[in-house]
């Protein structure tokens, strides 16, 4: 088992093997995630959501890992959890790059599911992240998956607009105070606003 990279979570992570050169491994989040779905909404609907979002991470991680080829810096790890990726690159454009592609992928997902929602009228209860504890499963198969895609979707680009690592928006904000304030002062100047958001979250 391995650290994340830059250490931000103290969680270890689990290698499951490699493909087309890169190392994938799974943050411990995640599958401990299983039991806490299935406890809070029961075995069913919990293992539903827990592989929709799994599907979804792997959709955030595919798109983060094209940008990074796109910008000549194919990566060579990768590490899943549960808001997307906790890998990082090799350079500070690439790591905005791929942070916000992840970030589109999701959101792209979500758009592409809201039309046969919008139809059947929950879309605006998909949306609502809070009202996904409320979420059954229906008979048709297909209508939960189309669901579960819309509300996974948009839950983890909403999660990802936080304004702190190891969110992509934090990545990306983090990185822009480093071009700002030179690479001495911003970690201080980080570590004071990670602090101040995350008290006010």
């Amino acid at each position: 088992m391995t650290r994340d990279d830059r250490g931000w979570l103290p969680f270890w992570s689990i290698p499951t093997g490699t493909f087309l050169g890169i190392r994938f491994s799974v943050n411990l989040l995640l599958p401990l995630l299983i039991p806490v779905f299935c406890y809070w909404f029961d075995l069913r609907r919990g293992c539903s959501i827990t592989a929709i979002l799994l599907l979804s991470v792997v959709i955030h991680e595919i798109a983060r890992i094209l940008a990074c080829n796109a910008c000549g810096e194919p990566p060579t790890r990768s590490q899943l959890w549960p808001a997307g990726s906790l890998s990082t690159a090799y350079s500070s454009r690439c790591r905005i790059v791929g942070a916000f592609a992840g970030m589109a992928a999701n959101l792209l997902v979500c758009l592409m599911t809201c039309w046969p929602l919008y139809q059947d009228g929950t879309l605006w209860t998909a949306l609502d992240p809070v009202l996904l504890t409320e979420f059954q499963l229906s008979e048709h198969p297909a209508e939960n998956i189309v669901y579960l895609l819309c509300a996974v979707n948009w839950t983890l680009f909403l999660v990802n607009l936080i304004p702190l690592p190891p969110f992509a928006t934090g990545v990306v904000l983090r990185e822009v105070a480093e071009k700002l304030f030179g690479s001495d002062q911003h970690e201080v100047i980080w570590e004071r606003m990670s602090w101040f958001l995350a008290s006010v979250l």
